[in-house]
């Protein structure tokens, strides 16, 4: 095949993909009073913006000697346009294919659009349009999306980028968690729901008969449940209104806001305002009269208008455009806000693979932030015995549990003498961690806060993390503490920030797998290890008791 016949025949596939579910199937769309996939989006993004990624996704059938036959295209649409000339990135829902369904879509295409938002820091618009799953293709494909999408990055996207769910169907399972884990959600009026499962579960379910608008019409989300913030009065007005939404906020959280040309005069002060809201508290007045009367004219853009009707929620305009020397202050934004940087890691890393990276820039005396997540199971290797593995637990190289006691990786550091030390426990306590982290941000040198940290390797109940951590303060097996170093001769670092233990540390222990294994296998090693880690404990709290009663001048140059 020459580079002409090439390219005829790439054109050829560009055109079986663009059929979408063929000419009968997008008919039956527009019946139903709904626009198709390639529709939406030229209503959505600038005029010629769109590009398309991912084309020639689908299924194909082959001839004869390999030829490609037919190609049914993938039912999710993906790509980057723009909005006002701002680029997003965008990933429709095809109908007209199986329905939209995620179960029969190709799921990499529509999470490789997300994951490019994010990546690229720019808008996220989804236009969902999902029956979601089927039993039917699970039972062909023999199995099922649970326990989920590992790659999608879905929380991540939200504290990054705008994301918008627009629901221009029955959105049911995937489809319902795209609209409602977004910033903004719309719906469109009479021609979309959003629901975990349709009618038909529901009947099978509950015996209870009940239509699609009744389980998640727009009457149920923007009125009563708030699951979705707006309701559109067709496909085209829901579309503007993502436009318009997105015309408020930056591309990323990293940027300003956008400001627009005001022809409403700096100046304008209505007369009315100032009997806007009567003395007498038991008469009515017009909020929203009084929001038109003091910002932009035409700027506000309501949320949520018909659930919460006690409050109101909307983005809006004051001004327009700032003083001139605000825009020029815009680019240098960044180099205006002092930056805190840490480095972050694990207890392998700190422990033992890069324990001596780590003392060599604690030891720099350079003013470097390091925050350990202290798992003490060496989690990236699935739970191998370490420096940092307490007493008596059970990990791989260590089935018998470990005899000898953890690394005190705190008190190796805080032996410098210029080193910030803390050790803290969110659940514990979360005071003292947030005032840990402050106090080792604004020390001017080398700092190290260890977090107790759970891990599915330890063997509880994860629903359970903050409790356990408590229960790993009050057993002494986690004590905290702050070493804060200073220059005061009379001054006393070391602070013991939790309660002499109240609970013996076998009780803490034994609600863990790690530890409560050794005890069913082997009751007499399990006993003597876990008086010992019981010793080690008392020790400790002893030894940091002293420590606290201790005064420790960090030495210092003389000014001039």
């Amino acid at each position: 095949m020459d580079g002409d016949e090439g390219r005829e025949e790439l054109e050829r596939r560009r055109a079986l993909a663009r059929r979408m579910g063929g000419p009968e199937a997008v008919e039956r769309q527009h019946r139903a009073g709904k626009l198709s996939a390639r529709e939406r989006i030229d209503l959505l993004l600038d005029a010629g913006s769109f590009r398309e990624l991912g084309t020639l996704t689908g299924r194909a059938t082959h001839g004869a000697g390999g030829a490609l036959g037919d190609l049914v295209p993938a039912n999710a649409l993906i790509g980057t346009g723009t909005i006002d000339g701002r680029k997003v990135a965008v990933s429709a829902d095809d109908f007209t294919i199986r329905g939209g369904s995620s179960e029969s879509t190709v799921a990499e295409k529509w999470i490789y659009a997300e994951r490019l938002a994010l990546e690229l820091r720019m808008p996220l618009l989804r236009l969902v349009d999902s029956a979601g799953g089927s039993v039917r293709l699970l039972e062909q494909q023999q199995h099922t999306r649970i326990p989920g999408y590992p790659s999608w990055p879905l929380m991540p996207l939200l504290a990054a980028v705008p994301v918008v769910g627009v629901a221009l169907g029955s959105c049911a399972g995937l489809g319902a968690i795209k609209v409602a884990g977004s910033h903004f959600s719309i719906m469109a009026r009479g021609t979309s729901q959003v629901f975990a499962a349709g009618p038909p579960v529901v009947k099978q379910a509950f015996n209870v008969d009940v239509d699609k608008e009744g389980l998640g019409g727009y009457r149920v989300h923007t009125r009563k449940s708030g699951v979705v913030d707006n309701e559109a009065a067709d496909e085209p007005d829901a579309l503007r209104q993502a436009r318009r939404f997105l015309g408020y906020l930056p591309r990323h959280v990293w940027e300003l806001a956008p400001v627009a040309p005001c022809a409403d005069p700096a100046g304008r002060a209505e007369e009315w305002l100032k009997d806007a809201i009567p003395p007498d508290r038991r008469k009515l007045y017009d909020p929203r009269r009084i929001l038109e009367g003091v910002l932009d004219r035409e700027s506000i853009f309501e949320i949520g208008r018909y659930h919460g009707g006690s409050t109101i929620t909307c983005l809006a305009r004051l001004g327009g455009i700032p003083d001139p020397r605000a825009g020029r202050l815009a680019g240098l934004a960044d180099e205006l806000v002092r930056r805190s940087l840490w480095i972050v890691g694990g207890d392998g890393w700190a422990y033992d693979i890069g324990s001596s990276g780590l003392d060599h820039v604690l030891a720099s005396g350079r003013n470097v932030n390091v925050l350990v997540l202290d798992t003490q199971v060496y989690s990236n290797t699935g739970g191998q015995a370490s420096k940092a593995t307490p007493r008596g637990a059970v990990a791989k190289f260590a089935a018998g549990g470990k005899g000898v006691a953890r690394k005190d990786l705190g008190q190796i550091a805080s032996a410098y003498g210029n080193v910030y030390v803390a050790q803290v426990a969110m659940g514990a306590d979360d005071a003292q961690s947030v005032k840990a982290l402050l106090e080792a941000d604004a020390w001017q040198g080398p700092s190290l806060v260890i977090a107790y940290s759970t891990c599915i390797a330890h063997g509880i109940e994860m629903s359970r993390s903050m409790a356990h951590q408590r229960d790993a303060v009050r057993s002494g097996f986690w004590p905290l503490y702050r070493f804060h170093p200073g220059t005061d001769p009379h001054r006393h670092p070391f602070h013991l920030d939790s309660r002499k233990p109240s609970i013996p540390l076998r009780d803490f222990a034994l609600r863990e797998a790690r530890f409560a294994i050794l005890e069913r296998v082997d009751p007499e090693r399990a006993h003597h290890l876990l008086a010992l880690a019981q010793a080690d404990a008392d020790e400790r709290w002893r030894f940091y008791e002293q420590l606290t009663r201790m005064e420790r001048t960090l030495p210092h140059e003389e000014e001039g």
